[in-house]
């Protein structure tokens, strides 16, 4: 309650001082603005996604564009305020703090339906990478959005390298949990023991779903090749007998 009154009685001077602000400074800030309690919420992430576009990437500032963009894009409102070119940024892979809002918030439906339709794989892929993480689990639509998510933009042999990419971040993770939460609770105070049951439950199944679409294309790959050599064959043995029937025709 009291961060909120403060930020009620900061948020008329936030534009003007953001405004007067570096673009780095305005980076550097940005994860610690409570962009949910400010009113004219829409002008500051416009200064924010301007910013952006002036500083050069370290990853620093990377991890604090991110964190901010995740902590953005969750309140559905301001999804409109958020170039593509800012989205973009996820394909740089910064690193996120294993506590922070944006992780958090990062992972709601609407979020997932707004990446996907951008009909980007790369910075599909690279949402997907930065948020499936040990450090918290995937909300519960979020989950869902995510399964149809793959099993229709991630589909077909072109993809395979993507699948690939993403079940290698998906085998870090599970490996990590079993470490258990005396490893993971060190850097996340937060998590319980049913916490990692549910993630590892989440991320076994993203892994199921991923590995079994690449069976599916081998075992179809395989009966179509099959049939292709049963065609082949089937045309030789008729090229065979045509042969062998006109032989006596062109023999003297």
């Amino acid at each position: 309650m009291k961060q909120k009154f403060l930020w009620k009685r900061a948020e008329q001077f936030a534009s003007p001082l953001l405004s007067k602000a570096s673009p780095r400074a305005i980076l550097l800030a940005s994860p610690h603005i409570p962009w949910r309690l400010l009113k004219h919420r829409g002008d500051l992430v416009q200064l924010w996604a301007m910013a952006t576009r002036d500083v050069p990437y370290t990853e620093e500032i990377g991890e604090s564009v991110v964190n901010t963009l995740l902590q953005i894009a969750s309140e559905a409102p301001l999804l409109p305020h958020i170039p593509l070119q800012v989205w973009s940024w996820l394909t740089k892979l910064p690193s996120i703090p294993p506590v922070c809002l944006g992780r958090c918030n990062g992972t709601r439906p609407h979020i997932i339906r707004a990446v996907r339709r951008f009909r980007d794989i790369g910075i599909l892929k690279s949402y997907f990478i930065l948020v499936w993480a040990e450090w918290d689990f995937i909300s519960s639509g979020g989950f869902d959005e995510m399964c149809d998510s793959i099993r229709e933009d991630f589909s077909g042999p072109l993809m395979h390298s993507h699948r690939e990419d993403l079940i290698q971040r998906l085998d870090h993770i599970l490996g990590q949990l079993d470490l258990g939460l005396g490893h993971l609770g060190q850097h996340n105070p937060n998590l319980r023991e049913d916490h990692l049951q549910e993630m590892g439950d989440q991320y076994s199944v993203l892994k199921r779903i991923l590995s079994e679409m690449d069976t599916g294309f081998i075992g179809t790959s395989h009966l179509m090749l099959c049939s292709s050599v049963c065609q082949l064959r089937r045309v030789c043995i008729g090229l065979h007998a045509t042969i062998m029937c006109a032989l006596p025709l062109m023999c003297p």
